[in-house]
């Protein structure tokens, strides 16, 4: 059994409903448990009663050093903040976890992901993390950081450096490159350095697909795809019209074979949602040029 963590809110839940239908394809056997950011969101996937989830409500666990802080960041940066308090209340939420794995809400499985948790134990490692692998023409390391917080596998023994994690999100988690930080992901640089007995960096980069580097990697080496800045369009009937993957060059073939599958996905999460009365906002305006399908 291989346990993940994610979380997400209301505009995320075709997302997030996307991903739980690719982890039943290539995950099994896992449980993935989902820090609901909002109410609904909880109320929803309760609803759903999915077999293969595990659900924490975020007001339930809220304490007041993040209620202090969500006030004063935006919804995203709260969000970002909540990702190491993801991983630790999962691993307090059931006591026999000995590892668990961190995944972004809109990631997706492509494959099974045993080579990755094969690479973290070969190496004895308690955490692996993973580096963007920046297609040269888009590299943003020197603001985003060299490695990604996308897909985070984290042994029990090693919360001591998650907790770490935490303190400084507390202390600053903003979406701003400032003073060698930049929201919860450039502190990761810290730990290879600091933790390089324990902290494992992936030796695929590969693995890792997304926008940023589907012109560099073929994307049937990948094991999984971060669907980074793919907006959903809707229109008053809910409707799903176009995906718009914004600033980057996607491959045709890629295109093709991985983002018009994931449309169809999350074309089904929203017919799920419409008929349990769930509104998908609009994100962007549905006009705008150079939709992907």
């Amino acid at each position: 059994m291989n346990y993940y963590v994610t979380l997400f809110d209301k505009k995320y839940l075709p997302h997030g409903l996307a991903l739980y239908n690719s982890m039943c394809k290539f995950c099994l056997p896992f449980k993935l448990i989902i820090l609901c950011v909002d109410d609904l969101t909880f109320n929803t996937l309760k609803a759903l009663d999915l077999k293969h989830i595990q659900l924490l409500k975020l007001s339930d666990l809220e304490n007041q050093n993040l209620k202090k802080i969500k006030k004063k960041r935006t919804h995203v940066e709260y969000c970002w903040t909540l990702t190491p308090f993801s991983i630790l209340f999962a691993f307090e939420f059931n006591p026999k976890i000995n590892q668990i794995t961190y995944i972004d809400s809109d990631i997706f499985f492509l494959k099974n992901p045993k080579k990755i948790f094969d690479e973290l134990n070969k190496n004895k490692k308690e955490i692996l993390i993973t580096r963007h692998g920046f297609a040269k023409e888009y590299d943003q390391s020197h603001i985003s950081g060299e490695f990604c917080v996308q897909f985070i596998p984290v042994k029990r023994e090693a919360l001591d450096i998650i907790d770490e994690w935490k303190k400084k999100c507390l202390k600053w988690c903003y979406n701003r490159a400032e003073d060698g930080k930049f929201g919860d992901q450039k502190y990761l640089e810290l730990w290879p350095k600091k933790y390089h007995k324990r902290v494992h960096i992936c030796e695929n980069d590969k693995w890792f697909l997304a926008p940023w580097n589907a012109i560099r990697f073929n994307y049937y080496d990948g094991i999984i795809w971060h669907f980074h800045a793919a907006k959903i369009f809707t229109d008053k009937n809910f409707k799903l019209v176009g995906l718009k993957c914004i600033g980057y060059k996607i491959p045709q073939i890629v295109k093709n074979n991985v983002y018009k599958k994931y449309f169809m996905k999350i074309k089904n999460s929203i017919s799920i949602l419409e008929k349990m009365n769930i509104k998908i906002n609009n994100n962007y305006h549905p006009n705008i040029k150079d939709l992907l399908v």
